[in-house]
């Protein structure tokens, strides 16, 4: 953020659903915390009046968040930048279980509908 600041461009963090210091126990996989993202655009429109280009920036989760805020917003994000983002959280989850266990995708197929419900995705 400061080499933003340095540039004059402004910018606002909004930590990710369990990441640092949200205090939310369970991460979003991107959709639910696109909510947040656009409530934080939302915010920043409410309170300064935006005479220039707001864009988005995320990484990994964060790029999926910002790709999903995007294509919610109604006209108040001109860009986004997305590095590493997530195309495919089921896919990447059932991989990942598949990393450190076996046929994990599988044996905790349960967990996955348990966190697909409880994140709405």
């Amino acid at each position: 953020m400061k080499i933003l600041q340095s540039k004059g461009i402004e910018s606002v963090t909004v930590p990710l659903r369990g990441h640092a210091a949200s205090g939310a126990r369970f991460f979003g996989f991107g959709q639910s915390d696109a909510d947040d993202v656009l409530a934080a655009v939302k915010w920043v429109h409410d309170r300064i009046p935006i005479q220039g280009t707001v864009g988005l920036y995320g990484i990994s989760m964060g790029g999926t968040a910002v790709w999903f805020a995007a294509t919610g917003s109604k006209d108040q994000i001109d860009f986004t930048i997305s590095e590493g983002a997530v195309e495919d959280v089921g896919g990447r989850a059932g991989r990942w279980l598949d990393t450190p266990m076996p046929y994990g995708h599988a044996i905790l197929a349960p967990s996955l509908v348990f966190a697909r419900l409880m994140t709405g995705i």
